[in-house]
Formats: C-alpha cells, sequence, structure tokens
C-alpha cells in the first residue's frame, strides 16, 4: 500500500525504535508489507516482521533482501531471543540494510498508521456494523467518486493489520476517505479509532447474535460504537432501540433515519418495489423537503445499505438530484472475486468493478494463488490516480513485472500510449512461438469495442484470465 514517503529516521522516531544498520536517508518509504508474497516495489518497502501463533515475519527477512528490500521493522524480543550481540552481529551481514527494532511490531504497525492518519484534514468515513460494511463503503464510492477523489479500503480490509494499510492509502490528492472497521473482541476498536479518526461514522446494523468474545449484544454494540466516540455524526437507524439507547449513552451525535419516527434526521415515508425491473424508489423527509432516489435492488438488505449511503451523501451536502442520479446506477458488489470457468479450459477472474493500483495488486496475488501456468490479465485504463499518467503505468509495468503476469492485454488510449513505451517486448507476440518466461506477451486497444473486433479470441486456451476495468469501459 502506497503512499508518499516516509525517511527510516522519522518512522524510527514515530514507532520509538532503534535503528541498526544503514543510517543514511537514502531509502524512502513509500510502500508497507507484512506478507513476502505481497512485494510490489522493493526500492520503496519497509516489512514489517509481524508474529503471530502461525508465523513468524522474522523468517523472511533474507528472502525480501535477496529481493531487494532494504528496510525492516523488527522485534526486539525476537533479538533477544537468542545472544543479542550475535543476533545484532547477525544483521550486518546486510550491510545495505537497515533495521528499526521495536519491542512490538505488530503496535508499531498500527502507530506509524495513525501518524499517517493525522497529517491530513479531510472527511474520514468510518463504518461498522455486523452486516453490509464493504458494500456501504463501495457503495459510498461509486456515489462521491465521480466528482471527488476518494481513499477507501481494500476490498473488505478492516482488521487489526487491514485497517493500518487501508489507512496508509491516504495521500494528498484525496478529499475523503472510507474505511471499514471490524473487531471479533472487547478492546480491539480503541485502537482501530486511533488509526481511522473518523468524522463522520456509519453504524450498518447489528445482528442477533453476539459471538463467542462478547458477554451479549449489548456489550458487543458498545465496543463498536467506540470508533465514533470522536466523530462528528454517525448515521444510524434509529429504529433499533439497543443501538439507539447505546448512541445516547455514549453521547455521540447522531444523524438518524427511520421508517417509523417522522422526527429523524432522514424519515422514509415510502418505499415502492418493482418486481418486474427489480427497482426500488425510496421517498423521504429531509429538512421538511420530500426527496427520493431509485436503486436497482429490490431485497431488504440493499435498501438497507442504500439508505445509509443517502445519508452520508446527505451529511457531505451533495445535491439529492446528484445523488438520485448516481444511486440509478449502482453496481452491485462481489464480496469476492469471482473465479469463473471459461471456455477452452480456461478460468476468469471478474474482478472489473474495482479499478486502481492497489486494487490491481490484490487481484494479481488472488490470480497467483490460483497456481496456473499461463496467467493474462485484461486492463482498463486507470482513471483516478495520484500519479502523472506516466509515472502512473510505469508504476502498473513494474507491477505486473512482479506479479509474473504472461500476457497484457491494455483496454484504453493512455493505457496503449503509456504501456506501449513502459514495455519493452514487442506487441503482439506471436503466442504460438516458444515463449521466454521473462517476456511479456501484450496487445492494445484504444476502447472495448476495438478489443471485441479485433482481437484473436482463439488465443485464449488453457489460460487464466483477469479482468480489470474501470466502470466506464463496460466490462
Amino acid at each position: 500500500m502506497q503512499n508518499e514517503g516516509y525517511t527510516i529516521k522519522q518512522i524510527a522516531s514515530v514507532v520509538g525504535g532503534q535503528i541498526i544498520g544503514n543510517q543514511s536517508d537514502t531509502i524512502v518509504v513509500k510502500d508497507i508489507l507484512f506478507d513476502s508474497r505481497l512485494l510490489i516495489d522493493a526500492e520503496n518497502t519497509l516489512f514489517f516482521a509481524l508474529y503471530s501463533g502461525r508465523n513468524d515475519g522474522h523468517k523472511y527477512i533474507n528472502e525480501l533482501y535477496e529481493k531487494g528490500v532494504k528496510a525492516f521493522v523488527i522485534s526486539r524480543k525476537n533479538i533477544e531471543k537468542y545472544d543479542a550481540k550475535a543476533q545484532i552481529d547477525a544483521l550486518q551481514q546486510y550491510s545495505d540494510a537497515v533495521f528499526v527494532v521495536v519491542d512490538d511490531t505488530f503496535s508499531a504497525l498500527q502507530t506509524l498508521a495513525a501518524y499517517h492518519r493525522a497529517k491530513f484534514d479531510i472527511p474520514v468515513v468510518g463504518i461498522t456494523g455486523s452486516n453490509g460494511k464493504t458494500i456501504v463503503k463501495e457503495w459510498l464510492y461509486q456515489i462521491l467518486s465521480p466528482s471527488m477523489s476518494v481513499c477507501r479500503s481494500p476490498k473488505s480490509y478492516n482488521s487489526q493489520i487491514g485497517v493500518p494499510l487501508s489507512v496508509w492509502q491516504m495521500n494528498p490528492s484525496h478529499e475523503i476517505a472510507l474505511f471499514e472497521a471490524g473487531i471479533s473482541r472487547p478492546g480491539e476498536m480503541e485502537k482501530l479509532r486511533e488509526i481511522i479518526k473518523p468524522t463522520i461514522g456509519v453504524f450498518t446494523n447489528i445482528g442477533s447474535a453476539h459471538g463467542k468474545n462478547f458477554e451479549s449484544v449489548q456489550q458487543k454494540i458498545e465496543e463498536k460504537l467506540k470508533l465514533f466516540e470522536e466523530s462528528n455524526k454517525l448515521v444510524n437507524c434509529s429504529d433499533n432501540p439497543d443501538i439507539v439507547t447505546a448512541i445516547s449513552n455514549a453521547n455521540i451525535p447522531a444523524f438518524s433515519w427511520s421508517k417509523t419516527d417522522k422526527n429523524a434526521d432522514l424519515f422514509v415515508s415510502a418505499i415502492e418495489i418493482s418486481e418486474h425491473s427489480k427497482f426500488s424508489m425510496i421517498s423521504g423527509v429531509y429538512k421538511g423537503k420530500l426527496i427520493k432516489i431509485t436503486i436497482p435492488f429490490i431485497d431488504d438488505a440493499s435498501i438497507e445499505n442504500a439508505i445509509n449511503c443517502w445519508c452520508v451523501a446527505l451529511l457531505l451536502g451533495i445535491p439529492n438530484e446528484t445523488i438520485a442520479e448516481r444511486m440509478a446506477h449502482l453496481e452491485s458488489v462481489e464480496m469476492r472475486m469471482e473465479l469463473k470457468a471459461g471456455v477452452r479450459n480456461c478460468q476468469i477472474i471478474n474482478d472489473s468493478y474495482n479499478n486502481d493500483r492497489n486494487a490491481l495488486a490484490i487481484a494479481l496475488d488472488f490470480m497467483n494463488a490460483q497456481h496456473h501456468d499461463n496467467k493474462v490479465l485484461i486492463l482498463s485504463d486507470i482513471l483516478q490516480s495520484e500519479l502523472n499518467e506516466e509515472d502512473l503505468y510505469k508504476n502498473v509495468a513494474q507491477l505486473i513485472e512482479n506479479k509474473g503476469v504472461d500476457t497484457f492485454i491494455g483496454i484504453g488510449e493512455a493505457i496503449s500510449k503509456y504501456m506501449d513505451k513502459a514495455c519493452l517486448v514487442p506487441t503482439g507476440k506471436d503466442v504460438s512461438a516458444s515463449k521466454d518466461k521473462a517476456s511479456l506477451i501484450r496487445y492494445f486497444y484504444t476502447s472495448t469495442s476495438d478489443f471485441l473486433n479485433n482481437h484473436p479470441m482463439k488465443m485464449f486456451e488453457n489460460q487464466i484470465v483477469l479482468l480489470k476495468g474501470a466502470r466506464s469501459f463496460e466490462f
């Protein structure tokens, strides 16, 4: 996950770490990594050697160093497990690497993410609840992104590790951020609150089950609400008395919606469902005026999620005419990348709704996890990025090289122009020829229709194909 960058001395100061090794400021950290399999850009990566009962990140230091990583955060306990001097001497073999030694690498990761979050004064929406977190986040992205630069959690990154990685993406180009937060036991949400610091909250709902680590549903509600103790407003449905009581007790200012209470901030006065056309028209009263939206879904969960999004958009001051136009075109959100069987013994990964650099890296990792020998990426222009187009596509070219893509198909004018410069192998190399594994077969098309009309479709055989496209390309 990438941002503008920090020196190692800055990071050591933030996390209270001791620096061993390279003392220069030549290493600028833009990516943070905790899983050696997800390496993208070794030169600018800081690896956090996290420890769990199942694995120890310190085991992968040598492997990552061989791949070009030169910056590591390691645990003092790991050094002191054996003779401390011997361990430090052993680190000296990595002469051009630098190690930041801390008591707890996990806490250091969270501390660094919280420090990074504090540098931004933009609206940050924190989303929690039993269900619907990812859908609300992704639908808010669909509603806001046409007119705002939006930072958001990749997929459902809402854990104690996922949240720091999500927040780390924030950069000066962003105008708003959307982050999920999930917990499994008491005491976790306070840590996530310090990292996210939401200015606006969304409490989607609460399930009837309280989970093995919570004494009751009420305790679970109270623990989740700790995310919003410093928020300006909390969007919630006031038809659940347990949630309303807990919000009142926590003294959190609420922006409520209700199907029964006319005094709610948004009173949902009517919901008309068309079974035939699969649309729902939702009417509401907001600030004394009747407003309406229509969504292309008819199930209760989608209606609830859409109303939560509606409230956030209204809070942000977006005109209802704009909200209604965008909500009429909401797209379904797959909770996982869809892996489907295709013709001629192909597999297809459909992740086309979500197209940015970080989402691409995650999708490529998913493709690699399928252990297929012939990997194809079909990628459209990336329409939202903090980078200029030339730097963006150089970055993408490096990413797909690192991830071992065999065939690349770029669709769009920008990707055709800049990826053509970034790749070295001649375009349209004969796929039937013997292929050097280090080579990248590539094709470029200016539009989706250009691809459909002109690409040799019979080439798709015994391959795994990843589809990543911006919405306007209609993949």
